[in-house]
């Protein structure tokens, strides 16, 4: 493993090696959320950044790191940022939703690995959206892009977070259950092949959320976890796709009793107390209370059964204690300008 991409993930992990990440970047769901609240056709940029920084001030001191958007979050909340905790930068853009063409993601206007490296962040994160029985052409397009994007986090040896996610049928239909994991794991199988150099997974739900509901989990849901571990083969990350709470927390359980590192969640966390606003006095109240007991109990499941992500990244291959990156490192150890 290149040493900046090492350094990376020990930034976003804690002492002991496990994830408990807060994603802070969702965009189109908040957008809706606080135009409702404000009962407005839309939203402004004043809402949005007041919206994320209650969040960050809240939330962000309970995590090992962050996850952000670079044109809101980031731009705007820099400041309000904790150098000690570490700093993961969405590079996808998320216009491509209100097109309706998920299965063809890109990158977000003006940005780019380069500068998401320059500003000293310590990870790019991606969103792809992939469907292994979908077009051919747009499953083409995603794995190409997703390629580019980690030939650039190679060069300028920065960890690749890769969030994989089911591309939806155009007709709202649902996966049966069974098709669902079938899917989940395909899909996850396509991109642990190194050409991707994917250092981290941040992925879904291998079995739909009714599955995880009950008192007892079925024998069939547990071994989808492991299959899922297993087709990722690098160290990876439960997210929580915005499912209720306790859902969450059983997922998470499950996922790291299978292998996963922790947890990287948004929605699951940190929506019900969104809800308040633009009562920013309640949200800050809720956050506080409901929010952070939340974090910490994720927190103590990922303390009690999530691996060390050391431990897997065996498919990654060891620390390149000698290398600086090969012909993109000059012999000072400093990038070369290209």
């Amino acid at each position: 493993m290149q040493p900046g991409k090492l350094w990376g993930l020990r930034r976003l992990a804690d002492d002991y090696g496990r994830f408990a990440m807060l994603a802070l970047d969702q965009r189109p769901p908040v957008e809706k959320l606080l135009a409702e609240r404000r009962q407005r056709s839309d939203v402004s940029a004043a809402d949005l950044a007041a919206f994320k920084a209650v969040l960050i001030h809240n939330l962000a001191p309970a995590a090992s790191a962050v996850l952000v958007d670079p044109v809101v979050t980031y731009s705007g909340l820099v400041d309000d940022l904790d150098p000690h905790r570490g700093l993961l930068v969405s590079l996808d853009d998320a216009a491509f939703a209100a097109d309706g063409l998920h299965d063809r993601g890109r990158v977000i206007d003006d940005w780019s690995v380069e500068r998401i490296k320059r500003l000293g962040a310590d990870g790019v994160k991606f969103l792809a959206w992939h469907r292994p029985d979908g077009n051919l052409e747009a499953q083409s397009h995603q794995q190409r892009l997703v390629e580019e994007i980690g030939d650039q986090c190679r060069h300028f040896d920065i960890p690749f977070v890769l969030e994989l996610l089911l591309t939806p049928h155009s007709d709202g239909r649902l996966d049966a259950p069974l098709e669902h994991t079938e899917l989940v794991i395909e899909s996850v199988s396509v991109f642990s092949d190194p050409a991707f150099g994917i250092d981290l997974f941040q992925l879904q739900l291998p079995v739909l959320p009714a599955d995880l509901s009950g008192a007892e989990v079925s024998d069939q849901a547990i071994d989808a976890f492991r299959r899922l571990d297993l087709a990722a083969d690098r160290p990876w990350v439960q997210m929580s796709t915005g499912v209720g709470f306790d859902v969450f927390r059983q997922a998470l359980k499950l996922a790291c009793e299978a292998g996963a590192s922790g947890f990287l969640g948004g929605r699951s966390i940190w929506w019900d107390a969104g809800r308040q606003f633009p009562n920013l006095w309640r949200m800050n109240t809720s956050l506080r209370t409901e929010g952070l007991n939340r974090i910490r109990e994720l927190t103590e499941v990922g303390n009690e059964f999530a691996v060390p992500w050391m431990e897997k990244a065996r498919a990654i291959g060891p620390p390149e204690v000698d290398s600086f990156g090969g012909e993109a490192w000059g012999e000072s150890g400093l990038p070369l300008s290209h």
